[in-house]
């Protein structure tokens, strides 16, 4: 019959059975421990901004190698911000209060997993912090 998908049928009675395409809540995989991937906002704060070129050169090292540790973790390497303003219900009130400094982006199975890989990022070394976010996919 059109519109049908084939029954679910019993492969041997010691094994779990399959049911049609559609409906994998059984199978003959065997089972693991499911791995919840999520993104985490990195928000630097703190820190500082290199004064010669020294400096600047030894800074961009320092970060090139940490993305290079966090490999495949990286979703986007982000970058530094400038001038803020905060925006509410009445309008611009100046500045932001946060004190951001920069960003990035990153994949983990949990937010101590994102923690524990953030625990060397090169602005705590420059007396910064940084503050991670789950952020939660809606769109």
């Amino acid at each position: 019959m059109h519109g049908h998908l084939p029954r679910a049928r019993i492969q041997h009675p010691n094994r779990l059975r399959t049911l049609k395409p559609a409906d994998n809540r059984f199978s003959n995989k065997p089972k693991t421990k499911e791995t919840h991937i999520a993104n985490y906002l990195l928000a630097y704060t703190g820190g500082g901004m290199a004064t010669t070129e020294a400096e600047r050169e030894q800074a961009m090292a320092a970060w090139g190698q940490w993305f290079g540790k966090l490999g495949a973790a990286v979703v986007a390497p982000g970058n530094p911000v400038g001038a803020s303003t905060s925006v509410g219900a009445s309008g611009s009130n100046g500045g932001a209060a946060s004190g951001l400094t920069g960003y990035s982006v990153i994949a983990a199975d949990s937010l101590d997993a994102a923690a524990t890989l953030v625990s060397d990022c090169p602005i705590i070394a420059a007396g910064g912090k940084v503050d991670v976010y789950e952020t939660i996919e809606v769109m």
